[in-house]
């Protein structure tokens, strides 16, 4: 039995991912999300507000023995405010942070603890962005979230990589520009507080966004072959 954690799974990427990995019998998926959409025997939901950190502290994961491969995808995020750095209101920049870079950290953690002992295999997968690779005015909080979320890809992939007996493999993945609320999000914005607007509007119109199924096919590609090895990866160029 393979054992799939995903967080986000009410909508966009991370429903599509459950949705792909219920396909396949032996296949386990725990959605973790606040809401619940999909109703399959093979689904299990658990309700968690990651914004709540001492909630997310006290999430322990199911107690699986034995089995063949356990998957974390940390897919669930927030693009925040979308506004000049010096207009965003404090709490707001923390929400995006405690969203998009701590809850990460901390599932990834206890994921880790779980399961390195009772799986064969302990795959992490965390749903970057571009946006953490290059910066975007007006997007200081979601850029410098998931520019977090990147580097401790890397640092636990070293680690891991540098231990012969790890049974240990993480990713953080950027899914290119995908038709999800976020993008909803972004065309509401007003061109004030965000002048790139018209750029996103017209990547709509020109139907020129990703179908978040096709996303969730290449990232499950990525989960099944062991033989990739780099810890940033972009879904458009594979």
């Amino acid at each position: 039995m393979n054992f799939y954690a995903i967080t986000g799974t009410s909508r966009g990427i991370g429903k599509a991912i459950a949705l792909v990995a219920l396909a396949d019998s032996n296949n386990q998926v725990l959605g973790i999300s606040r809401t619940c959409t999909i109703a399959n025997e093979g689904y299990t939901h658990h309700s968690l507000d990651l914004n709540d950190t001492s909630k997310v502290l006290e999430f322990k994961f199911p107690d699986h023995k034995r089995i063949e491969k356990a998957i974390l995808i940390n897919n669930s995020g927030e693009l925040g405010d979308v506004k000049l750095f010096a207009e965003i209101e404090a709490a707001a920049l923390a929400r995006t942070i405690t969203i998009n870079t701590i809850a990460p950290a901390i599932l990834s953690n206890l994921f880790i603890k779980s399961y390195a002992h009772s799986a064969k295999e302990v795959v992490i997968i965390n749903i970057s962005s571009g946006a953490g690779r290059h910066p975007i005015k007006s997007w200081s909080s979601y850029c410098a979230s998931k520019a977090g979320v990147d580097m401790l890809s890397l640092v636990i992939s070293e680690e891991e990589k540098a231990n012969p007996q790890s049974n240990i493999r993480i990713h953080s993945i950027a899914p290119g520009i995908v038709d999800t609320a976020m993008q909803e999000s972004i065309r509401s914005v007003q061109p004030n507080h965000f002048p790139d607007k018209q750029r996103f509007v017209e990547y709509k119109e020109k139907g020129s966004l990703s179908d978040p199924h096709d996303v969730a096919i290449k990232i499950m590609s990525v989960i099944n072959n062991p033989t990739i090895t780099d810890t940033l990866l972009d879904v458009r160029k594979f």
